[in-house]
């Protein structure tokens, strides 16, 4: 794991020092949800693969969206993120749609080559009328809402409670959108029905990386994601999980209501699952190799995901990029995956901030790990990087975006 190639040091050599023998107290086991970005989180995404660097993401989210769940007990809770500015008026559901959608058919058509372009026009009138319809629907429920009950239909009857399932739903469909616009890679591809999609558009995900998956369409192939609502489900049926999408990396509510975001393996989902084996045990030798590295101490419970293999394999080779340099204290590992699985790699990590082995002061050695955290290049370059505040000491914690790459069988 030394040495690990993508990832770019570019701080001056430094003399090496030895760990003394002995682990730093943690919690027992990972928390999802629990590693969610601060509002002074350093937020230049990574990218998945090899592209120009992306745009700067808005802010992240705030502790009322994420899940309130302590990841590491001794953490002060990051400080609320003030309101985001809104322009005059958000669009209306007909123009954000309207717009997802001209995209969509701009991409179609340019994969298509000239004959794609000819029938722009075509595509584009039934979109439009898809999207006149999606647009009647929000608004027919929204006045079914608005009307009272049949005559003699008491307060607290099926229409009061079919109206709270809904804003419930709404609820639901608004965490979700926010969790994949503050988590989610800006280079990832996403598809997801029109309603959603909007969802996602207003909260700043570009909307030429969504995919709309009209009622036409007959899969989601050409997305790395897909936000599974119900009417995707409904859409796709077994197919979604078994042949298009196999894996939940986070779900939000339950019931109908249910939405989960899926990934969609280029390689198809038989492939897929061929690989996971041989994937999860590449994971785990490199994180016996961490383990037998002198100069990274670990708690309890990042022993326990490093030994297991559930760590994310770019903070993997983070880690060893940065052991080569100075001694590492590593406090915990957790992600932001609300009903995320074990098998779902954790994309955070708490860093103690200081080492009395490495020869550097406490100031000098934060200064060294934020730099080299900041200084790397995507893949390896964090969503996230925070400098938190705890009893025993400041604590770094870094994050990468979601979904997780898939380690290769080689290790």
């Amino acid at each position: 794991m030394p040495g690990a190639p993508g990832v770019t040091p570019r701080e001056p050599g430094a003399e090496r020092h030895e760990r003394r023998p002995g682990t730093v107290p943690g919690p027992a086991k990972p928390d999802r949800g629990a590693f969610e970005p601060s509002d002074k989180a350093d937020s230049a995404r990574g990218h998945l693969s090899p592209a120009p660097a992306p745009a700067r993401p808005p802010g992240q989210d705030s502790a009322a969206d994420a899940p309130a769940r302590p990841g590491h007990p001794d953490l002060a809770p990051a400080p609320e993120r003030p309101a985001v500015t809104q322009g005059p008026a958000q669009p209306s559901w007909a123009a954000v749609l309207g717009n997802t959608a001209r995209l969509w058919a701009r991409r179609r058509a340019d994969r298509l080559g000239p004959s794609g372009r000819q029938h722009r026009r075509v595509v584009a009138v039934v979109i439009l009328v898809v999207i006149v319809a999606a647009a009647g629907g929000l608004a027919l429920v929204a006045s079914r809402h608005g009307k009272p009950g049949p005559a003699g239909q008491q307060p607290g009857s099926a229409a009061n409670s079919g109206a709270a399932a809904i804003t419930s739903a709404a609820a639901i469909r608004s965490h979700a959108a926010t969790w994949v616009a503050h988590q989610v890679s800006r280079n990832a591809t996403v598809a997801c029905d029109p309603v959603m999609c909007a969802a996602l558009h207003s909260r700043g995900f570009p909307a030429a990386n969504l995919v709309p998956i009209l009622p036409a369409r007959s899969d989601p192939l050409g997305a790395e994601l897909v936000v599974a609502t119900v009417a995707l489900r409904n859409q796709f049926g077994t197919l979604l999980a078994k042949v298009y999408a196999p894996q939940v990396i986070a779900s939000f509510g339950t019931g109908q209501a249910r939405i989960e975001i899926r990934t969609i393996p280029p390689e198809g989902s038989a492939a897929f699952r061929r690989r996971l084996g041989p994937a999860e045990r590449a994971v785990r030798k490199q994180g016996a190799q961490l383990l037998r590295n002198k100069r990274i101490a670990a708690s309890s419970q990042a022993r326990a995901a490093l030994a297991g293999g559930h760590v994310d394999t770019r903070l993997l080779a983070t880690l060893a990029a940065l052991a080569a340099r100075h001694p590492v204290q590593i406090l915990a590992f957790g992600d932001a995956n609300p009903g995320a699985g074990p098998a779902i790699p954790l994309r955070a990590a708490d860093l103690a901030a200081a080492d009395r082995t490495s020869g550097l002061g406490a100031a000098a050695y934060q200064r060294w790990l934020v730099g080299f955290l900041r200084a790397q290049r995507a893949p390896y370059l964090a969503t996230s990087i925070t400098v938190l505040h705890a009893p025993g000491g400041p604590v770094v914690r870094i994050q990468f975006a979601a979904p997780s790459p898939l380690a290769g069988p080689g290790g």
